[in-house]
């Protein structure tokens, strides 16, 4: 850290980030993406509903609100599962583990988009 003085008298502060500060701003903007990519699909939910064979507007309503809420009522209960075997275990474990878990979610995924058509 060096410190700069102005013409002002003002310090202005160069800083270089370190490493683990860079992770973590790289993480939380992914992070935001994501959750704006996934609020994204609100509008087009009720289409997808309908699209399932709900008709009633009521039912529509309601299974919108729960298959927009089931992430984050998993999230809820996972979660605390999930740090404490990340606290037992290492986070880096569990990183390794919800990689490899998502890797053949989307394998299988693929897989079964390859047998549809």
């Amino acid at each position: 850290m060096a410190g700069i003085n102005t013409s002002r008298g003002a310090v202005t502060r160069i800083e270089t980030l370190e490493s683990w500060r860079q992770n973590v701003w790289a993480l939380w903007t992914a992070q935001m993406l994501a959750m704006i990519a996934m609020s994204a699909v609100i509008p087009f939910l009720p289409m997808f509903i309908r699209e399932l064979g709900i008709t009633r507007d009521v039912e529509e309503r309601q299974w919108s609100g729960l298959v927009f809420a089931a992430p984050f009522f998993t999230s809820l209960i996972a979660s605390p599962v999930w740090g404490a075997l990340a606290d037992r275990y290492s986070r880096k474990a569990m990183v390794v583990r919800a990689v490899i878990g998502i890797a053949v979610i989307y394998l299988k995924q693929r897989e079964r988009e390859g047998k549809n058509n």
